[in-house]
């Protein structure tokens, strides 16, 4: 094909403190995926895909090959419930449209702290929460053993 590429991962982890000091990435698959035509932002700042609601991870490949695009879809994905809303423990969140009401980052990153500190991580409440994406009577999260053995893994100091 003869066409170059190049992987384009998500950034780096570093921890709680690296959150604090650069909440933000190089680069945004989000947006990306947004430009792409593959969802659209829900009032948790997610892209949201009419098949998986929140429910993805995003990488990115960027190549010099002409691909069509059909743009950003023109309507949106998110149903303005308001259930990540309500579910978010830190009130990080507001009703409202990306990108005038955005996540508070701080609020977020304060909840990540804590669920480290008890071996658990990432929080997900708002994922969990929305109804786009799932069959009807699904409820998602992880169970209370599954938690418990997550924590299995972590070393108490």
């Amino acid at each position: 094909m003869g066409y170059q590429a190049m992987p384009v991962p998500r950034d780096g982890y570093h921890g709680i403190q690296g959150l604090r000091d650069v909440p933000a990435a190089f680069f945004s698959h989000r947006h990306a995926a947004y430009l792409a035509g593959l969802g659209t932002f829900g009032v948790n700042n997610i892209i949201i895909t009419p098949r998986n609601g929140p429910r993805i991870r995003w990488v990115t490949v960027l190549t010099d090959a002409v691909i069509e695009g059909d743009g950003p879809l023109e309507e949106e994905v998110c149903i303005h419930c308001n259930r990540c809303v309500k579910a978010c423990p830190q009130n990080a969140l507001r009703p409202g449209r990306y990108p005038e009401c955005i996540t508070d980052k701080e609020r977020c990153i304060d909840r990540s702290e804590i669920l480290a500190k008890q071996g658990i991580s990432p929080c997900g409440m708002c994922i969990a929460a929305c109804p786009v994406g799932l069959p009807k009577g699904i409820v998602t999260g992880p169970t209370d053993e599954a938690k418990d053995e997550i924590r299995s893994y972590v070393k108490k100091p």
